[in-house]
């Protein structure tokens, strides 16, 4: 009697940490696909040229503040360290993109905002770095092999 309540307490541990490892790999699929939309917006801001509006900028920044919260959300699901200096970043760049006046040309608007916009892009290197998710534009970490690596092969 006391092997069977063993085995089926062993059977219950081992079912309650795969779980436990399904859920986290959920938690980090969740998150990684967030920053994935999160860089496409930053992409987006960065493609802003000469001939789009102010409400085009302002608008494209919005939609990466409104990711980079998604990204903050999954973050904290799994405990990652970076994320509050990821989501101040953003969020300056918010505010500051909605404080710009509405008589300033996009070349001025993205060199007022220039600075902000690389903070966020370096907050999210670091993010993706302490993540392991591979971004989009970002070679994962089995494309980057030396050439004495690849000879190898």
């Amino acid at each position: 009697m006391k092997t069977i309540t063993l085995m089926i307490a062993s059977l219950a541990t081992v079912m309650t940490v795969s779980v436990a490892r399904a859920d986290d790999t959920k938690k980090q699929a969740e998150f990684c696909q967030a920053l994935s939309d999160f860089h496409g917006d930053v992409k987006a801001v960065d493609n802003i040229g000469p001939q789009s509006t102010l409400g085009e900028l302002r608008s494209a920044v919005e939609k990466t503040g409104n990711d980079a919260r998604k990204v903050e959300r999954a973050a904290m699901k799994i405990k990652t360290s970076t994320a509050t200096a990821f989501t101040s970043q953003t969020k300056k760049l918010r505010d500051d993109a909605r404080d710009l006046p509405d008589n300033i040309t996009i070349d001025q608007a993205k060199t007022r905002l220039q600075d902000d916009i690389q903070k966020v892009k370096d907050a999210e290197k670091q993010l993706t770095a302490e993540s392991g998710c591979p971004a989009e534009g970002m070679p994962a970490e089995k494309e980057k092999m030396t050439p004495d690596q690849e000879k190898s092969k």
